[in-house]
């Protein structure tokens, strides 16, 4: 089956704009589903909202437009889905710091945070009994050193 978000772009277009209940139909994906990676594909620009009503058009093409931010997005979301955390904040940090658009640097920021609560809440876990006796400071030490701020 091919995945969701990639049903999606093929339908959508640069110059015809479609309505969520219009990709529901042409895709077969249930409307809240639609809705749910159509805010996902307008957050990474990968899909605008079209001026005047509420509907969707074709972005820009990470690949082509940014294509260092592209690389490293890449890099941390398969760092991420493999549950290599800090390796994934490090690529995110790398994606911020290749571009100036907001909506990109956005989504690194939200993936950088996400990241680091997973690896606070992996180090907390690893900690065992003593877990709940440490205020969330206390467990530093097992997070390491990690990107600089944003």
């Amino acid at each position: 089956m091919m995945d969701r978000k990639a049903e999606i772009l093929k339908v959508l277009s640069p110059d015809k704009p479609l309505t969520a209940i219009e990709i529901s139909e042409k895709t077969g994906i249930g409307r809240r589903e639609v809705s749910k990676f159509i805010s996902d594909l307008v957050e990474s620009g990968e899909v605008k909202i079209y001026t005047g009503r509420w509907a969707f058009l074709l972005g820009e093409n990470l690949a082509l437009s940014n294509p260092e931010f592209y690389k490293h997005a890449q890099a941390a979301e398969k760092y991420e889905s493999s549950g290599r955390y800090r390796t994934a904040q490090t690529e995110w940090q790398a994606a911020f710091d290749s571009t100036s658009e907001v909506h990109l640097r956005t989504k690194a920021v939200k993936h950088i945070q996400n990241c680091e609560s997973k690896v606070k809440r992996v180090c907390y876990e690893s900690m065992g009994e003593m877990a709940g006796r440490m205020a969330l400071n206390d467990i530093s030490s097992c997070l390491g050193s990690g990107p600089g701020q944003f």
